[in-house]
């Protein structure tokens, strides 16, 4: 396989794809509410008042996207339409880089196949660094093969580093890939001098690692934050992997519900298993073409492609849930439209044009409805039910809510705006109702400014309504490891006159020993002996202090 040249009209197309991604966004990034945005918004919040990420405040992300974030709130103002708006134009040019991409492997239709998979069913907007980093990556992965000299490389050290201030992991699926790629061309050398060239072309890339890291490693080793950076970010971003982990639904249906609607279940559960097959048939072609001396260029960047993809869907092996799926398919789906586009090419050359251009019909249009839109419309519909919820989380799939699959579904039963400064946002009327009276009880026994604390979720309260978290524990289930971690919790509460406690406790994914007087005894242990119910909204209590001589 060969990298195909990208003409002018390719490139018009791709700009088109963006434009109309970003229309697509734009169309409901107001619509919706997500808990998880607030494990960002408060960070960013924290790094605005002067702290230093992992040295003031813990968290497991790459540092990127606070002090992005916090350069965007200082220009444009404090809103959550800020983040959205920035997750709709990342998206937006994923769109055209998939498009790209996809042109130098295999022709328009494909590539423009690929940029409405990956457009459709984009993941949550938290989540949007992931399958952006995946693109761009990939983008200059087609570079470094097209070119491989050292400033190609140089160039591709520069862009990994730069993603991987915002997604580490990512960036290191793409090193790992870039290396295979380097050692495969190495190895493939009919003498000496590729070698030498391998052992350039690797420092080149080196060197653009460094030009990007370094200054980021030496201001917070400066900061006296490098080791927490380092531990957080690797050591226990694997510990959350292994904390949050879900079981991979097993492809038959296993209950009753599940057997009642069997087709859906079991085409839904399919799309876990997409990406595996993707891999094994994209390593076994690369085999085949290595095998008959035909493997060109394109195979080499295919190689590199197959090793993103692999790591990208690390985050579905531990985090088997619909949303880290959505996410997490994203890269495969470049390997499944090379895929059908070998498939289809072979077939082409044996079948009549017209016959060709019917088979091409059938794969554009049956595909895409069916392996995209089909489970979510199906996954949305079962969400209004709650007996389905529990039923499917029982299969394993395990859905959350409709704003969790990104798509513009989630403007369905949204009719209310919220009249918060900070998140203007359009949700239904429970969510409304929900957050004015949460808002209301704050104004009525805090003021702006003031400490509050949540536990375990709920961090977007600290954002939404300008209070403060007491602790350096952004995410509590997360972070915890120790009794002293925990007494030094409970310090930090106890100093910061903490005035009001918001208290979910409910089993986290359904798993009892996710539950917060389980996983973090000690704390809750010290919240009811000196904090007393105060009243509730849903599942969500409301704690004061006790008061004295009771």
């Amino acid at each position: 396989m060969t990298l195909k040249r990208v003409t002018r009209t390719d490139v018009l197309i791709a700009v088109g794809a963006a434009i109309a991604g970003l229309a697509y966004f734009l169309s409901y990034y107001r619509f919706g509410y997500m808990e998880d945005e607030g494990y960002l918004v408060e960070g960013v919040m924290r790094v605005m008042d002067g702290q230093v990420i992992y040295r003031d405040f813990h968290h497991t992300y790459a540092p990127g996207r606070f002090y992005l974030f916090a350069l965007l709130f200082s220009i444009f103002g404090k809103n959550l339409l800020v983040v959205r708006a920035t997750w709709a134009v990342l998206l937006a040019v994923k769109a055209g880089l998939a498009y790209w991409v996809g042109c130098k492997l295999t022709s328009r239709p494909f590539a423009l196949m690929l940029a409405v998979l990956v457009t459709l069913l984009p993941g949550p907007w938290h989540k949007t660094l992931f399958s952006f980093s995946a693109y761009l990556l990939l983008a200059g992965m087609v570079l470094l093969v097209e070119r491989p000299g050292v400033r190609s490389h140089v160039l591709a050290g520069l862009l990994t580093g730069l993603m991987a201030l915002f997604r580490q992991d990512v960036a290191g699926f793409a090193a790992i890939g870039i290396l295979a790629i380097g050692i495969v061309r190495a190895l493939g050398g009919a003498d000496r001098r590729e070698g030498r060239s391998f052992l350039r072309q690797m420092i080149a890339y080196g060197i653009g690692l460094l030009l990007v890291i370094g200054p980021v490693v030496i201001a917070f080793h400066a900061a006296g934050g490098l080791g927490s950076m380092v531990r957080s970010t690797l050591v226990e971003g694997m510990r959350d992997n292994r904390t949050n982990q879900l079981p991979f639904p097993t492809l038959w249906p296993a209950t009753d519900y599940a057997r009642a609607h069997g087709p859906a279940t079991i085409f839904l559960k399919l799309l876990f298993y997409l990406a595996p097959v993707a891999f094994a048939l994209t390593g076994a072609v690369l085999i085949v073409r290595v095998f008959r001396r035909t493997a060109g260029r394109g195979d080499l960047f295919l190689l590199g492609a197959l090793v993103l993809a692999v790591g990208c869907f690390n985050q579905s092996v531990w985090r088997s849930d619909l949303p880290h799926l959505y996410q997490s398919l994203q890269p495969a789906y470049l390997l499944t439209a090379v895929l059908l586009y070998t498939l289809f090419s072979a077939l082409q050359s044996r079948l009549r044009a017209a016959a060709g251009r019917w088979i091409l019909g059938i794969v554009l249009v049956v595909f895409l409805p069916l392996v995209v839109c089909g489970p979510v419309y199906w996954v949305c519909g079962q969400l209004t039910d709650v007996n389905s919820f529990y039923a499917l989380r029982k299969e394993g799939l395990y859905a959350r809510s409709v704003e969790y699959t990104g798509s513009a579904l989630v403007r369905r039963d949204k009719t209310t705006r919220l009249p918060l400064e900070r998140a203007p946002l359009i949700v239904n009327e429970w969510r409304a109702r929900h957050l004015e009276m949460v808002g209301r009880y704050l104004d009525e026994n805090t003021l702006p400014g003031d400490s509050i604390l949540s536990v375990p979720g709920f961090q977007m309260v600290y954002f939404l309504f300008d209070r403060k978290n007491p602790t350096r524990y952004i995410h509590l289930r997360r972070s915890l490891g120790s009794a002293q971690e925990e007494r030094n919790f409970i310090q930090d509460v106890m100093e910061a006159d903490t005035k009001v406690i918001l208290f979910t406790d409910i089993a986290i994914d359904g798993k009892r020993e996710r539950r917060f007087q389980i996983y973090a005894r000690n704390i809750y242990d010290w919240i009811m002996e000196n904090y007393e119910y105060d009243g509730a909204v849903g599942h969500l209590a409301f704690m004061k202090p006790r008061r004295t001589g009771k």
